[in-house]
């Protein structure tokens, strides 16, 4: 049924559209084969225009014009019908008042059966939908979101392969945008909000992410890969709760490319590296993140016999080695604004 609110009411029942295909198939309407043009199908009182079923059995209908003004193509009142070149469009033209909107209701006894099916040209089934759900041979779409006329829709709970031998594909995508320009609204994309209660002598293992994949041959798996999060942000923030690592744990190294007064980028990565191959006479460090460790490997060529100056905000810094081809390594802490040695570090240990 095709419902107008807010306005003069047009409603289209599927009755109608059952009606309209036996008119065609008996060549009333253009599109079957017989009669084709235009014209005015009947014309009656309230609730007593003509409604046709497949038997050809007649009922009332809703008060208006029922008319036929071209080929492939009936009309209810504001709402027109048109089937041509396989495209089939019902579009209600009352003016912009209310909202226009296609129900179809199913049955008593429509149980599980989907309400509506696509099926390809031998018969097979394409898509179904029931409910809020639209399922085909791969598994089970999720309710299409359309904003700004873009439309996206994509595979979850899926009982299926997906199989990919090039390019790229997005298994579930999120795509939308939050710009408040006042207040203190929030933005989330997924939540997880379940309640645990273990009692007694309940010790099973809860979870609010899953990641279990069966990795047979993958060249570089992620099971979560954090992008474009810059160095004010969080990538993790745990609040108060611990973090358990079960392997080891890969902090970021960056080089920096020598020079008498080099630039240390303390957002580059936790490793701070430079290999010396003359003296240095000042240095800086910037992008400090408060709570952050960084280790500094000043390591020499075959020459050595450099001095180090140290940026003027690391505390506690020890005098770099002199010897060829060997690394001094230092840890510290940062404050957002200093590092602190948390080490009393090591000298000229041999590359």
């Amino acid at each position: 049924m095709l419902r107008k609110h807010g306005g003069p009411v047009a409603v289209l029942t599927v009755l109608m559209l059952a009606s309209w295909m036996s008119l065609v198939g008996q060549g009333i309407i253009g599109g079957g084969g017989g009669g084709s043009g235009s014209g005015t199908i009947t014309n009656g009182a309230a609730n007593d225009i003509p409604c046709y079923s497949d038997t050809n059995e007649v009922g009332p209908c809703q008060t208006g014009a029922l008319t036929h003004p071209a080929d492939n193509t009936l009309q209810f009142n504001d709402v027109t019908i048109t089937f041509a070149n396989g495209v089939f469009t019902i579009q209600d033209a009352t003016p912009t008042t209310g909202v226009t909107q296609l129900i179809v209701k199913a049955g008593a006894g429509q149980g599980g059966t989907p309400m509506q099916e696509w099926q390809n040209s031998s018969g097979g089934v394409i898509a179904s939908t029931r409910g809020s759900t639209w399922t085909y041979s791969g598994g089970t779409i999720g309710v299409q979101f359309v904003n700004s006329g873009t439309t996206f829709a994509y595979l979850y709970n899926g009982t299926g392969s997906i199989t990919k031998t090039s390019g790229s594909y997005d298994f579930v995508y999120l795509q939308q945008t939050f710009a408040p320009t006042s207040g203190t609204a929030t933005y989330t994309d997924l939540v997880s909000a379940a309640t645990i209660n273990q009692t007694g002598g309940a010790n099973g293992i809860t979870r609010g992410l899953y990641v279990n994949p069966n990795l047979t041959a993958a060249a570089d798996w992620r099971s979560i890969d954090l992008a474009n999060v810059t160095n004010s942000h969080f990538a993790i923030n745990t609040g108060t709760g611990k973090v358990s690592f079960g392997g080891p744990v890969n902090l970021k190294s960056n080089t920096t490319t020598f020079s008498a007064t080099p630039e240390f980028d303390g957002g580059a990565g936790n490793i701070i590296h430079i290999e010396l191959e003359g003296e240095v006479t000042s240095s800086t460090i910037i992008n400090l993140v408060d709570g952050r460790l960084y280790t500094f490997r000043i390591c020499t060529d075959g020459t050595g016999s450099y001095t180090f100056a140290w940026p003027t905000n690391v505390k506690g810094a020890m005098t770099v080695g002199t010897d060829p081809d060997s690394c001094s390594v230092q840890d510290f802490v940062s404050d957002g604004t200093n590092l602190w040695a948390r080490s009393l570090g090591v000298i000229n240990q041999p590359e």
